[in-house]
């Protein structure tokens, strides 16, 4: 049977099929992409480490909402690249289409699919395949995650409320509430380099006039992190300004410094046709024109409309930003912290947390901290209420007790990366830190201190191999206490799968 024969005027009842493949290969193609990279040599070690950091700070939260009863099994976030110039989180259960490769969804059935994303993903700019130090960053955005999934935001709203904030600034406080609490999370699974690593992704190492460290020489291996910082400083865009890759949403308008959307896609797109003439429908037929059988695109939209609920509507992706609106409307008060009062926060959860004092850090990052930091007793407020006691949804447990590394005899301190793991790797040893965000913490302070040294004694690709080294034999396994029907669980998500594409509820 000829192909025209299969679509056109010969088996009606069937015309929609070819183009339901379609949207499901459309689908898997965001999916595919993230485990193919993992195969390729030159990404999978980077990818293998984010992952495990990412695992190490969501592991002992689920395993406490398992034991409490208040989430069931969840699978972790799943960290991968992708063109954007900061590290961004997309919740489970948000809808992901404008994640997808382009080339549209060509049925309302594909529309009920994108609905929901299965497990949740961050997102990690392409350049930290390069540049070690800048994987903390995704303890922040599992932060995220660890809040989205086990129900946190009423609590954390609460305490805020609870923390004797000035009244004219709890509104702020609440506002933050999301990113301050994913800084709390990265600041006691990594440690005191995680602010020097935030101040960096900020903007506040390349920005005109800032504090430097002194003595600091940009690395080699850190120089794209320098460019992308560079633009970050010498650009910024109107604040509606729209990315090519998101609709009704700005990504330059996310992170105040962010560079120009036309900066950005210059380099990915110079060898295909501009976006504005690919994503507008109406310069282009409609996709429904293409594929008999297909909706058209009005169709579509009007079908996705009537079908999402208002936890689809729910904004699915968290984004970094120094000062700056998450969204191009310039009336709405920002998301994020200004730049001093989140690394003021860190500070204070650190201190709060047990972390060693100031004397025990290299002295470029006191240097940098004491330039950038935002004197505000709110700062310790703000620690105490989301550090001190345990959180119900987690069964009673603090973030302290989950998030922070600790040796495995009873009573001794709190390990932390500090000053002499990285010292260790700059001496040219393993840093000898028990845990995987430790190693690349303590990789980090040692960017940090000696960026020269850092490349000469090869620190990124060393702690890379000791964490991967760290790593247990074989597949992640389930939580302790917890072992659900694998095969079970996967065959109920097909099945939703094919619903899906169905047209089922």
């Amino acid at each position: 049977m000829s192909a025209g024969a299969g679509v056109g005027s010969g088996a009606r009842a069937d015309a929609g099929l070819p183009v339901l493949v379609l949207d499901l290969h459309h689908v898997w193609d965001y999916f595919r992409s993230k485990f193919a990279l993992r195969r390729l040599a030159e990404y999978r070690d980077c990818l293998a480490v984010a992952d495990e950091i990412a695992w190490a700070c969501y592991r002992e939260p689920l395993a406490a909402a398992l034991a409490a009863g208040t989430v069931a099994a969840k699978e972790p976030p799943l960290v991968s690249f992708s063109r954007a110039a900061a590290p961004r989180a997309h919740r489970r259960g948000g809808q992901y289409r404008e994640l997808l490769p382009r080339g549209g969804i060509h049925t309302a059935a594909g529309l009920r699919l994108v609905r929901s994303l299965p497990f949740p993903v961050i997102d990690v700019p392409w350049y930290y395949g390069a540049h070690l130090p800048g994987l903390l960053t995704v303890a922040h955005e599992t932060g995220h995650h660890i809040e989205d999934d086990f129900g946190l935001t009423p609590e954390i709203q609460a305490r805020l409320a609870a923390a004797g904030l000035p009244g004219d600034e709890l509104p702020d406080w609440q506002r933050w509430a999301g990113e301050v609490f994913a800084d709390v999370c990265a600041c006691l699974a990594c440690g005191v380099a995680y602010p020097g690593v935030l101040a960096e992704l900020l903007g506040t190492l390349g920005s005109p006039g800032a504090a430097r460290p002194s003595g600091a020489v940009r690395s080699a291996e850190g120089a794209r992190s320098s460019e992308a910082a560079r633009l970050l400083d010498e650009t910024r865009p109107s604040e509606g300004a729209r990315s090519p890759d998101a609709a009704g949403s700005s990504e330059g308008a996310r992170f105040s410094g962010a560079a120009r959307s036309s900066d950005v896609a210059r380099s990915s797109d110079a060898a295909r046709p501009s976006e504005g003439a690919r994503s507008p429908d109406a310069a282009r037929p409609a996709e429904g024109a293409r594929f008999p059988g297909a909706a058209r695109s009005s169709d579509v939209a009007r079908s996705s409309d009537a079908a999402q609920s208002p936890e689809a509507a729910r904004p699915s992706e968290r984004a970094w930003s120094s000062e700056g609106p998450r969204s191009p409307d310039a009336a709405r008060p920002p998301d994020h912290p200004p730049t001093g009062i989140r690394l003021a926060v860190c500070l204070a959860v650190l201190e709060r947390a047990g972390h060693p004092p100031a004397a025990a850090r290299p002295k470029p990052l006191v240097d940098l901290l004491a330039g950038e930091v935002t004197d505000t007793p709110a700062a310790d407020a703000v620690a105490r209420a989301l550090l001190d006691g345990g959180y119900g949804r987690l069964g009673g447990k603090s973030l302290v007790d989950l998030l922070a590394p600790q040796r495995p005899e009873p009573g001794a301190p709190r390990e932390y990366p500090d000053q002499t793991h990285a010292g260790r790797l700059l001496a040219g040893m393993p840093s000898r830190h028990p845990r995987i965000p430790g190693v690349v913490a303590a990789a980090a302070l040692a960017f940090l201190t000696d960026p020269a040294g850092y490349d000469d004694l090869r620190v990124g690709a060393r702690a890379t191999a000791e964490a991967l080294a760290l790593r247990p034999v074989g597949p992640r396994a389930d939580v302790p206490g917890n072992a659900p029907d694998t095969a079970q669980r996967d065959a109920e998500a097909g099945h939703l799968l094919l619903g899906a594409l169905h047209g089922e509820a």
